[in-house]
């Protein structure tokens, strides 16, 4: 099946069945073309959001070591706290502005 065809079936709204897999093939990316960019968007702020809750747990390992060596100097646990709790505020913040910019996108897709 070439690629006409393919897209001649597409705009009869028939689903075109793949001969290798048998699956129905959707082209997604064409129906969400108007919110490409929303959905991009969506992507590159979870992706942020996750590199900030991931950070923020790797910073308890550095926390958990100083509390278990006994250290006298608590400064450095209360920075490493500090930040990490920074971290998790950052990472809410772009899961709550990731799920914003996808619903408004699906809502201007309708």
């Amino acid at each position: 099946m070439n690629e006409s065809e393919t897209l001649r079936r597409f705009e009869k709204a028939e689903p075109v069945n793949d001969a290798q897999t048998g699956a129905a093939e959707l082209n997604l990316w064409r129906v969400t073309s108007p919110v490409n960019r929303e959905i991009c968007t969506d992507m590159a702020v979870s992706f942020v959001s996750l590199v900030a809750w991931l950070a923020a747990t790797v910073l308890f390992v550095p926390i958990t070591y100083e509390l278990m060596s006994g250290s006298r100097s608590t400064s450095r646990i209360w920075t490493l706290f500090g930040i990490s709790v920074a971290l998790v505020a950052v990472a809410l913040v772009c899961r709550v502005l990731s799920f914003r910019i996808s619903h408004l996108g699906a809502f201007r897709l309708e």
